[in-house]
């Protein structure tokens, strides 16, 4: 197997042809699919439920990278393309969140300052902007070519924590989820640093 311990998340990867893998055994692994076409696992037609599913042979499973992110597994991370890079966002049952690069398994950047352990994180590529969410309900900003801090948003009360986060590009919003859904402004490219750190997310309708 690829992981000893409980896979908490996965994404593909399809410039890489690659499975992005977090693991509660502390790792993220980037397992290129190297498949001929006569070992790929196929669907067939519906009415053959018997060879619907097929398992694929690991010997066409070759490990690019395997990163030791966190002590307390790998709970959430989130790929981003960062110019050429090819980077991942990832937290734990940590304060912090790490920032790695993909393809050398290299550690870019420590994301500090949440006062609560970690649950969530959320990528835009539109503004390339990552959300870090805490079990606390805070949630901060930063953008992802300087690894810059630019807003922190608490939640008012235990009633208002804020649980999970999700951007949604077709409506370019960020939506948050406690008792109810709330839609945050999407932020603007073209924007000044002034501007961004004052609207970023804002409430629409809200100043």
């Amino acid at each position: 197997p690829l992981h000893s311990d409980w896979v908490c998340s996965l994404r593909y990867e399809e410039s890489l042809a690659a499975l992005v893998s977090g693991s509660m055994d502390s790792t993220l692994r980037v397992t290129q699919l190297d498949w001929p076409p006569t070992a790929v696992p196929s669907s067939k037609a519906a009415h053959d439920a018997s060879d619907a599913l097929l398992r694929a042979d690991p010997a066409h499973c070759r490990n690019i990278s395997v990163i030791r992110a966190h002590s307390k597994g790998v709970v959430c991370f989130e790929l981003m393309q960062i110019t050429s890079r090819k980077l991942c966002a990832t937290c734990s049952h940590e304060r912090d969140a790490y920032v790695w690069n993909l393809e050398t398994g290299d550690l870019l950047k420590t994301l500090t300052g949440h006062r609560a352990l970690l649950r969530q994180v959320a990528y835009d590529a539109a503004s390339e902007v990552l959300v870090t969410l805490a079990v606390d309900g805070e949630m901060r900003t930063w953008e992802m070519h300087g690894y810059a801090l630019v807003q922190v948003i608490r939640s008012p009360g235990p009633l208002e924590c804020i649980w999970s986060a999700i951007f949604n590009p077709t409506q370019e919003c960020l939506v948050t989820a406690n008792r109810r859904l709330q839609i945050w402004q999407h932020p603007r490219k073209t924007a000044t640093a002034e501007v961004l750190s004052a609207s970023l997310l804002a409430p629409k309708g809200h100043r």
